[in-house]
């Protein structure tokens, strides 16, 4: 039996609905993996998509004129797959900060595209499903410790490796022969033991010691640290209770899990960290070179499976989420113009 969901404070107020959209969201879902061949975030992602790209009056997004979504993809449920597909959409992130217009393009949807304007902030959400999950969770962190209890999709199951310093030997596979290279018996299975540069056991920094990782290597990372969204959880929490004071389907989450959804968040937020530091870099230069004036934030959202909350459902209620987001950003804009004033 399925449990229905209230309708949100956020989905109640329409007057704080007719306004221009203040962020652009790029939401991204998983396909199958073990033990779930039948993703709902798949089901809720490419639904989104198709009403994107054939929109309809009647349609529950097209009612909700103040989310703007430019992108969604699904992810292939692999450490490779999410790796190399997040560099390209934070490429793109980056790129829609440096021109005043750019395209955007569905990527679950097959080829639609928007017109972004550069003034707006930028909105990376994450589904993933939890599947002895009863709630909607929203994570609140993502840890520096990949340790997958079965493999992914492409057979890799790390244990204790750091998600940061460990990947970057993933973007450098090239031919069959690196390919090769890539299995769990040439990984790191425990990056705690690796030595520092002056051959000192460090457990608390996690390096890369393949001669594939050998040609880009990142800075070391603490394995285990926090990494925590720049989006106020506690308001988007509030601003989904229902007209009786209650939002018990969903919670604030501190443990994404160590697989490939809290791997997918970790790198999702470090990539937003890296866009506002090359912002604070070039803050005070004349070059536009790699200048981002677009707001970044990212945010996992696991949902429980469908026998819990039901399809349709649980797509008004990721609306609802979204709506709540673009509230924040809404006002955040609107105190950030009243300090200038």
């Amino acid at each position: 039996m399925t449990t229905p969901i209230a309708a949100s404070a956020s989905s109640k107020n329409a007057n704080e609905r007719r306004r221009s959209p203040s962020c652009s969201f790029i939401l991204t879902g998983f396909g199958p993996f073990r033990g779930v061949p039948d993703n709902p975030t798949n089901t809720l992602v490419r639904r989104l998509a198709k009403e994107i790209e054939a929109p309809s009056l009647s349609s529950s997004l097209a009612s909700r004129s103040n989310i703007d979504i430019i992108e969604t993809h699904v992810l292939e449920t692999s450490a490779m797959g999410v790796q190399r597909e997040l560099t390209a959409i934070y490429e793109h992130v980056k790129k829609y900060g440096r021109s005043m217009e750019g395209n955007a393009v569905d990527g679950a949807g097959g080829g639609e595209e928007k017109k972004m304007d550069k003034t707006k902030s930028v909105v990376v959400v994450h589904l993933g499903v939890n599947y002895r999950g009863t709630q909607f969770q929203l994570e609140q962190c993502a840890y520096n410790d990949a340790t997958f209890r079965v493999p992914d999709e492409r057979g890799y199951q790390p244990k204790g490796v750091c998600v940061l310093g460990n990947h970057a030997h993933l973007d450098v596979l090239k031919n069959d022969k690196e390919r090769a290279e890539y299995s769990p018996s040439n990984t790191i299975e425990k990056s705690a033991n690796a030595n520092d540069s002056t051959g000192n056991e460090n457990s608390n920094l996690c390096s890369v010691n393949s001669e594939v990782s050998a040609k880009r290597k990142p800075p070391a990372h603490k394995f285990g640290k926090c990494f925590k969204t720049t989006l106020d959880l506690d308001e988007i929490y509030n601003g989904l209770k229902d007209g009786n004071n209650n939002n018990s389907l969903i919670v604030i989450s501190k443990d994404p899990g160590r697989f490939v959804c809290n791997y997918t968040y970790c790198l999702s937020l470090d990539k937003c960290s890296s866009i506002k530091g090359d912002e604070r870099k070039y803050a005070n230069s004349d070059s536009d070179h790699d200048r981002t004036s677009a707001d970044v934030h990212t945010l996992f959202v696991h949902v429980p499976p469908y026998k819990i909350v039901e399809e349709d459902e649980q797509y008004e209620f990721i609306l609802d989420i979204l709506e709540a987001i673009e509230l924040q950003m809404f006002r955040r804009e609107s105190k950030v113009k009243q300090m200038i004033v």
